[in-house]
């Protein structure tokens, strides 16, 4: 079952990190009941659920990642779908996000001591990209001319271009006079992208 979760998985293109969250989930409904998943009822589906709410406290992006793991492993893999789905996503509570005011954000970007740690941040933050997004960026993806940055399938493989500012600009080419590489932006030691951790 494992092995026809991850094909299936596989077949639609889903990203390594969606695989991994929903094999863990499905491994950890298992454990829940000490038995193949395959051989459980509608109502211990639900049981495991509730105890994920109930005991466990898990965030409700968490569960709706465990629900989405087990609504896809019934539906595409074992073809039962009559056993999730009475199963809803919950309301997903509406909270304002943290903004930094403009003098934090001075104290953080020149905590960076070094060029290269200050320019990878101001990057990160003015440009508004996600770190994954941030790793594979190459040179030639900043246009100076446009003042853009190409963003290559990012978030659900979609590629995007967002604005690049004259301050950043500036940054990132004060940057690149210390730091040049062919292949990528912010390289590591060894000349490949480095990791986003």
């Amino acid at each position: 079952m494992r092995r026809r979760l991850i094909e299936e998985i596989q077949l639609r293109n889903l990203s390594p990190n969606t695989e991994r969250a929903y094999v863990r989930a499905v491994r950890q409904l298992a454990e829940y009941h000490g038995r193949a998943p395959d051989r459980l009822s509608s109502p211990e589906i639900r049981q495991f659920l509730l105890s994920l709410v109930r005991e466990r406290k898990i965030a409700w992006g968490s569960y709706n990642q465990i629900l989405c793991a087990l609504r896809f492993f019934y539906k595409a893999v074992l073809g039962r779908d009559e056993l999730i789905d009475g199963f809803r996503y919950p309301r997903d509570p509406k909270r304002l996000p943290v903004v930094l005011g403009r003098g934090e954000v001075r104290r953080l970007l020149d905590a960076a001591r070094l060029t290269r740690h200050r320019a990878f941040l101001s990057t990160l933050y003015a440009a508004g990209l996600r770190v994954g997004e941030l790793v594979r960026l190459r040179p030639q993806d900043v246009d100076g001319q446009r003042k853009v940055i190409h963003v290559r399938q990012g978030k659900n493989l979609k590629d995007r271009y967002v604005m690049l500012s004259d301050g950043l600009l500036e940054q990132l080419r004060a940057y690149w006079k210390l730091h040049r590489s062919a292949d990528w932006l912010f390289p590591n030691r060894f000349g490949r992208p480095i990791g986003p951790r």
